[in-house]
């Protein structure tokens, strides 16, 4: 009898083992870029990456202007087409922050980043009398959404969705972890990233860092601002990043960014070189709680508005009490900081 004792305790230690929540992690391209996810379980999940590439796979088959077969590329020949619940939500989401911004955030202003050379096809002349010609078409007032989708009222409009696509999957990614009842996970697409609940077997929170500026598209990557998910956003904090420093082309010898001003149709020049946005709440199973597109939008029209124009707007703009911004900006031969007082604090390094 004595023998057994020995080799309860060590089944039962195997047994508690079995059940240590642990951080797991998967990887892979998609979108044009990387994604990386870490979700806290007792076990791997066998099926999980192929579970998320499906839903990043159907994300680019309906948003992907670089996809002829695509869904948007679609719509943009003017074919007839059966849109989706999906396309409709997206699109009604996308409408709300140009109206908030009034249009710093446009889904039309496609024609004027595909004439700069940022979209699939070459780009050509830019000067003030191209452009207008071009916003002749361009404006998110100009769609309209009817009992059968999404109405043009010029057929040359093209719709573009890269500046809100990569947020939206971010949170289908996440709604894919709830629904399998993972509570506690990261999910990073190219940056974009939702955080929920928190890591180390749930007994820590999530770090997210804020990437320093580069001098040059490849330039070495790091962050300098390093947060902790604040207790109250445990439910879910949705964080994009928008600069003009890894995507622009220079003409002329002048660098221009891919952050084109749909009012202007110009490439956005200031000091600002790049804007976090980050937003928080308790409920993100349905696409009226897209927190990262939402993000992902913001971040975009906050480079468009121009750092003062953006913080006034943060500041005394109604119905954004859980959206925060972080800028950084180059003034004085260095790099600046300004934040909204609701922005995660910097944790001391």
């Amino acid at each position: 009898m004595k023998r057994v004792y020995p080799l309860l305790s060590v089944i039962v230690f195997l047994l508690t083992a079995c059940n240590v929540r642990e951080e797991q992690h998967i990887q892979g391209y998609a979108l044009g870029t990387y994604y990386s996810i870490t979700y806290v379980s007792t076990k791997e999940d066998g099926d999980l990456q192929r579970q998320v590439d499906s839903v990043l796979r159907e994300i680019n088959d309906t948003y992907s202007i670089f996809s002829e077969k695509s869904l948007v590329s679609r719509v943009n020949r003017n074919e007839a087409v059966r849109f989706t619940a999906d396309f409709i939500g997206l699109t009604k989401e996308a409408l709300k922050v140009s109206a908030a911004t009034a249009g710093a955030f446009d889904i039309t202003a496609g024609p004027l980043i595909k004439q700069w050379g940022f979209a699939k096809d070459a780009g050509g002349e830019v000067d003030s009398a191209t452009l207008d010609s071009i916003r002749e078409f361009v404006g998110y007032q100009k769609l309209a959404l009817t009992s059968d989708g999404i109405q043009k009222s010029d057929n040359r409009i093209q719709l573009d969705y890269n500046a809100i696509a990569k947020g939206y999957a971010v949170d289908k990614v996440s709604w894919l972890l709830l629904g399998k009842g993972y509570s506690d996970f990261v999910v990073d697409i190219g940056g974009e990233i939702i955080t929920h609940g928190k890591k180390d077997g749930a007994k820590q929170p999530w770090h997210i860092g804020i990437q320093v500026p580069t001098q040059t598209k490849d330039g070495v990557i790091d962050a300098d601002y390093v947060f902790a998910i604040p207790q109250d956003a445990r439910d879910g904090l949705a964080m994009a990043t928008s600069g003009n420093y890894r995507n622009y082309i220079e003409k002329d010898g002048e660098r221009h960014s891919h952050i084109i001003n749909p009012a202007t149709g110009h490439s956005e020049q200031s000091d600002l070189l790049s804007v976090t946005v980050v937003i928080s709440g308790n409920d993100n199973t349905q696409i009226r709680n897209a927190r990262c597109a939402r993000a992902d939008a913001y971040a975009t029209a906050f480079m468009v508005m121009g750092r003062k124009r953006a913080m006034e707007f943060l500041n005394h703009g109604k119905g954004l009490p859980t959206v925060a911004a972080h800028f950084i900006y180059y003034a004085d031969g260095k790099y600046k900081y300004e934040q909204t007082e609701n922005f995660p604090k910097a944790e001391s390094r």
